[in-house]
């Protein structure tokens, strides 16, 4: 048994049912007010979903709460959002780790995705975390942003919460490729906004 499969067997031991408060209280600070660009709480789903695969927590259950944390903190992000407008964003952004150029990367992706950037943001990692305040700030409806938010956050809590499950054996190696997917996705997102950006300037000129 690896280091990090036997720290993972003496936290679940540990903490016992307050686990699945532990990762649903990090999957909701995932979007809340941008304490998703530090909180692991992806990480914590997965590991939760690890878990769940070594009988430690119930992998129903454990979806079920990651599902409702992550809808509960997305609504709040957006409230705050709504509330606080796009002025805050642009004044105090920074400091709370919105620095402009991430900004600008949200920005563009959801001016080309619309609503199902919600969807497909919750997936990328500087999208799931500034995604839901910017909404909020933009504008949109709620009823809109809540539909496509269950929808997104439901198919996030299964994904991960699932991965962790099913290679619950493997734990320190799916981290290890998890890592590595988030890098790329990162690195995917970036090259994608590059073009759309030189495309437009292009169609301008």
């Amino acid at each position: 048994m690896s280091s990090a499969e036997a720290l993972l067997d003496s936290l679940g031991a540990g903490l016992g049912p307050w686990s699945y408060a532990l990762v649903g209280g990090l999957a909701f600070l995932e979007t809340s007010a941008f304490i998703g660009l530090i909180a692991p709480g992806e990480l914590a789903v997965v590991l939760g979903g690890v878990l769940a695969g070594r009988g430690q927590m119930e992998l129903p259950l454990l979806i079920a709460v990651v599902w409702a944390a992550a809808v509960a903190g997305d609504v709040c992000g957006f409230l705050l959002g709504r509330g606080l407008g796009r002025p805050f964003l642009v004044r105090h952004g920074a400091r709370l780790g919105a620095t402009p150029a991430r900004l600008d990367q949200v920005d563009r992706f959801f001016a080309r995705h619309g609503a199902k950037a919600i969807v497909i943001g919750r997936f990328a990692g500087i999208v799931r975390a500034m995604g839901p305040f910017t909404a909020g700030a933009s504008g949109m409806r709620p009823g809109r942003f809540v539909a496509a938010d269950v929808l997104g956050a439901g198919l996030w809590a299964g994904t991960f919460s699932g991965l962790g499950y099913l290679f619950a054996g493997s734990a320190g190696a799916l981290l290890d490729v998890l890592h590595r997917a988030q890098l790329a996705a990162a690195i995917a997102l970036a090259a994608a906004l590059v073009v759309a950006v030189v495309m437009r300037r292009r169609v301008r000129a």
